[in-house]
């Protein structure tokens, strides 16, 4: 109960201030909300390597035209991009992958 006591007047002096109503301090608004520049490092794991690694053996099996219109969609570029970068239709682009596609899927089904 001692220890409740001590402690009570921190926690009041952090809780109630005149302008801030029930709000906490916080040491500045980059803290508060995140705001602040900090770097985050991600490692991918083993298995997401090894998965990566099938995935470029599988691209080489296409040719190069195909297989750049495979990466290029597999990293999200749009299809309109693609197609004026390629300087085919977009439908060409779609035929392409799913040739593509079709193709990987009946040699590793084999």
């Amino acid at each position: 109960m001692a220890a409740t006591q001590r402690a009570l007047p921190d926690i009041e002096a952090n809780f109630r201030t005149p302008h801030s109503g029930s709000w906490p301090k916080f040491p500045d608004e980059e803290t508060a909300y995140g705001y602040g520049h900090f770097t985050v490092k991600v490692s991918p794991s083993m298995e997401s390597i090894d998965q990566a690694s099938e995935a470029w053996g599988w691209l080489g099996w296409l040719g190069l035209d195909a297989r750049k219109t495979v990466f290029l969609l597999a990293s999200g570029v749009p299809t309109k991009r693609i197609a004026r970068k390629m300087r085919i239709s977009r439908q060409k682009v779609w035929r392409v992958k799913k040739r593509s596609l079709l193709y990987i899927s009946a040699v590793l089904n084999k």
